[in-house]
């Protein structure tokens, strides 16, 4: 069983643990500003929502630091892609548009069922959790997104939520990432109709996007206290988890009264 890890505020935690759900938010809203960088398309990068990850199972000060408020938030361990499966179909003749989710897909039905403004890339579960890879090439960190070739436009969709400047590798960064488009459906499969959709900046009616985990991933779930979390917030972790997710495992940081 492969696991992930997050380090966050102790009230991010408790929005998990009441909703049963992760959300991913807006690359703009991330603490690396260069992220939300497209030399062609100034304001996609808001269409674009991941949430950010490591799979490095040793404690880093580094992120406690970062993350937790000095320190005094949490950690979760978390299996990786622990999301809730539905299984259905779609099929759009109107519109040219199909969806095969017999197998089982983390996308709920109702997601397709307000597509008239926007429309989002649906993932798969392999390519839904992405390494961030850390480069140094400013042509990756601040991409031209649209090409153009025999008369035709493309839109390389992908770009964004995938690099970082080599100063952030201490991360270990991986995560979660959904792609929208402020589109309608009927666009679907007409680049050029896209593209010039793209170049208005439409906002989306929504700021983050929430996925709902699992119960036997959220059952297991492990929570690790920062390393200068106080009494008061203990003990508010300790009924929260108590009241809404009883089975989870607490544990305290390694470092809990080391560090002044």
């Amino acid at each position: 069983m492969e696991y992930l890890y997050k380090y966050m505020s102790l009230s991010s935690l408790i929005f998990i643990l009441k909703n049963r759900e992760l959300r991913l938010n807006s690359l703009p809203t991330m603490d690396d500003q260069e992220e939300k960088l497209v030399a062609d398309l100034s304001e996609y990068a808001k269409y674009c929502f991941i949430s950010s990850w490591t799979n490095c199972e040793k404690e880093k000060l580094s992120l406690w630091n970062m993350y937790t408020r000095d320190m005094t938030g949490v950690r979760i361990k978390l299996q990786k892609n622990p999301f809730e499966i539905y299984k259905y179909t779609i099929h759009d003749t109107e519109n040219n548009f199909s969806v095969d989710g017999s197998q089982g897909t983390f996308i709920p039905k109702e997601w397709f069922q307000d597509m008239e403004s926007y429309l989002f890339i649906p993932p798969t579960l392999n390519d839904f959790l992405i390494d961030v890879e850390y480069t140094d090439d400013d042509e990756l960190i601040n991409p031209n997104i649209l090409s153009h070739k025999n008369d035709s436009t493309n839109i390389a969709i992908n770009m964004l939520g995938k690099y970082k400047r080599s100063e952030w590798k201490f991360q270990d960064e991986v995560r979660y990432r959904i792609i929208y488009l402020p589109i309608p459906l009927k666009y679907n499969n007409n680049p050029e109709l896209i593209a010039k959709a793209l170049s208005t900046a439409k906002d989306l009616p929504f700021t983050g996007v929430n996925f709902k985990i699992r119960q036997e991933c959220f059952d297991e779930i492990e929570i690790m206290t920062g390393p200068k979390m106080n009494a008061g917030d203990k003990e508010i972790l300790n009924l929260m988890v108590k009241e809404y997710c009883p089975n989870a495992t607490i544990s305290q940081s390694k470092f809990t009264g080391k560090i002044l």
